[in-house]
């Protein structure tokens, strides 16, 4: 719902900005006017305040436009997980000066993963949470959660130097000392053939201080992550042949599927209909705006500016988006509360089966409004039944 809460405060800026009074006690029409005009002359003649207005109106079109551009683009970049990576995170990733380490195994599994991290020597964790490594862009994306607090997780890895950049940003913070605004840990990370896990470090930088450690990171043998596919759906055949025929049946398992599938379209359509809204209310106000500063210039009635910043920046955003995000963003929470829901009960019933030989944990999480994550974890005792080169406890780093 980000975007809603971003054009909102969008035209109560841009609302400020047009129609403040600057020190002094003169207009924003004397400013613009005798700035478009040489100081020398003067401005009193109707062709004059009109030519005023309309380059005014003009220059403020544009920069609302500029600004309207780079809001957009960085909306959307955190809607679809962009990954931001640093120049010296892509040099950590390139850089092979210590020689490669192979491995017999598929290092970059998507599945539920285990983390640890110290802080002033002091062990925190481990954590498990879902990673899907996407093989096409080599890019990472999970959710989770620490001591700290709940977390996205967006990244980068390199098979040909075996190394990860992991990017934590916390949703919710449930220590209330810490930094909470832009709160965000990088993870630079190296396979270590010894200890068959993902070893190197993490940084928090932050306008007081930057706070690093070690960090850990292990696949959990077994376990399984899976998100929708380019159709905004989960697969049903092509996945249940390749990692869960022998934990449970079809009919199951397709049964699953389908109602999570149904239930992702309906948010997948709230969405879309929050963008639409949000961006015709933002036509709207930058259309508006220059409109207002042209009314306030050559009419020069502090009234009538009055009236229609009201109607620009309060009204046209409340009566346009009010009435739509606000129902969406509860039955969005419904529909979670919902899925969730019927994921731990499939998983109950699939533990207190006494028919299945294996058995598996489910639980899905949303990395956004309308983008789950399903994965899962062999149960307790039947983890250390499952054959795997990799399996093996976190190994403190000394």
């Amino acid at each position: 719902m980000k975007l809603v809460y971003y054009t909102f405060l969008f035209a109560i800026y841009f609302g400020i900005f047009v129609h403040c009074k600057p020190v002094g006690g003169r207009r924003f029409k004397s400013f613009v006017v005798h700035g478009v005009h040489r100081p020398t002359s003067s401005c009193d003649t109707p062709k004059c305040q009109h030519e005023g207005a309309v380059v005014t109106s003009a220059i403020v079109g544009l920069i609302t436009s500029i600004i309207l551009f780079i809001l957009l683009c960085k909306l959307f970049g955190d809607f679809c997980g962009c990954v931001n990576i640093s120049f010296d995170d892509e040099k950590f990733l390139m850089d092979n000066c210590g020689g490669q380490t192979t491995s017999n195994v598929n290092l970059f599994q998507s599945g539920v993963w285990s983390s640890q991290y110290y802080r002033s020597e002091d062990c925190h964790g481990p954590f498990q949470f879902p990673l899907i490594f996407s093989s096409s862009n080599n890019k990472i994306k999970g959710y989770g959660s620490d001591d700290i607090g709940t977390f996205n997780v967006n990244g980068i890895y390199s098979d040909n130097t075996n190394r990860i950049v992991l990017i934590k940003k916390y949703q919710t913070i449930r220590n209330k000392s810490q930094e909470i605004s832009k709160y965000e840990a990088r993870a630079q990370l190296i396979w270590n053939n010894m200890t068959n896990q993902f070893e190197g470090t993490w940084k928090v930088k932050t306008a007081k201080n930057t706070d690093k450690g070690k960090f850990i990171l292990q696949f959990l043998p077994g376990s399984f992550a899976l998100k929708i596919g380019n159709n905004n759906q989960f697969n049903i055949s092509s996945i249940y042949l390749q990692l869960f025929k022998n934990y449970i049946t079809y009919e199951v398992y397709s049964d699953l599927i389908s109602m999570i599938n149904r239930e992702t379209r309906i948010l997948i359509l709230y969405q879309y209909i929050i963008i639409s809204v949000a961006a015709l209310t933002m036509i709207i106000v930058c259309t508006l705006i220059p409109v207002n500063v042209f009314l306030l210039i050559y009419y020069d009635n502090y009234g009538i500016g009055v009236l229609l910043s009201i109607l620009t920046f309060i009204v046209v955003p409340l009566c346009l988006l009010g009435p739509v995000s606000i129902p969406i963003s509860t039955s969005t929470k419904k529909i979670h509360g919902k899925v969730k829901l019927y994921v731990e009960q499939f998983s109950n019933q699939q533990i207190n089966s006494q028919t299945i030989d294996h058995r598996l944990e489910w639980n899905i999480e949303f990395y956004n409004d309308c983008e789950p994550i399903l994965y899962g974890k062999p149960y307790l005792s039947d983890q250390q039944k499952i054959a795997n080169p990799m399996e093996r406890t976190i190994i403190p780093v000394s």
